[in-house]
């Protein structure tokens, strides 16, 4: 009995009805939802990847700080978690004594 050639069948089967619901449902009046759903199934499968990369690989972080009325932008760039919550935690506490951010940070606009 050859097994092979009756998986082949149920195999080609299966592509077959997987690409018809995809065209069914890419094409007809409900497209809109499955590419709004398709694009959220994307972003949770790459946000943790990309938290895994930073973690993993100690790739820093980029902090930012803007003035209320928009004209002062600073940045700093920390590794780690913890370092970023110091960070954030340091210059909240320096702005809110002086108006201006600690050292370390960059007046980029």
């Amino acid at each position: 009995m050859n097994v092979t050639g009756a998986l082949d069948d149920i195999s080609v089967g299966t592509a077959v009805v997987v690409v018809a619901l995809f065209l069914a449902v890419m094409t007809g009046p409900l497209a809109g939802v499955g590419v709004f759903f398709a694009e959220w199934m994307l972003a949770l499968l790459l946000v943790p990847i990309a938290v895994g990369y930073r973690l993993l690989f100690h790739r820093p972080w980029l902090l930012y700080a803007e003035a209320a009325d928009g004209r002062h932008v600073y940045v700093r760039s920390v590794v780690g978690w913890t370092a970023g919550e110091q960070a954030i935690a340091a210059a909240t506490a320096q702005i809110v004594n002086s108006g201006y951010p600690p050292d370390g940070w960059v007046r980029i606009q």
